[in-house]
């Protein structure tokens, strides 16, 4: 009879040893998955924000190009003005 507790044990004691390796391949199958989700959403974010970088650029450079367009245009506003007053 103790023969037989003993076995059952073993065998109980051998389920349990496989359940938990089970349970660690999962959470490594897990934290894998994270890992990769995360390193995809941070790679999808950097490009956004390269993308609006480069819009942010852009605008600048239209904005000065813009800015300096008008002041040449009052550049010669003025000029024409002087022009006229001689």
């Amino acid at each position: 009879m103790l023969k037989d507790e003993l076995t059952k044990k073993k065998h109980v004691l051998e389920s349990i040893d496989q359940l938990l390796s089970m349970l660690n391949k999962i959470d490594v199958q897990i934290q894998t998955e994270v890992v990769k989700h995360l390193n995809e959403e941070g790679n999808r974010n950097i490009l956004q924000m390269k993308q609006l970088e480069n819009e942010m650029k852009s605008l600048r450079n239209e904005f000065h190009h813009q800015k300096d367009g008008r002041v040449s245009e009052t550049d010669k506003e003025h000029s024409y003005h002087l022009t006229l007053s001689y």
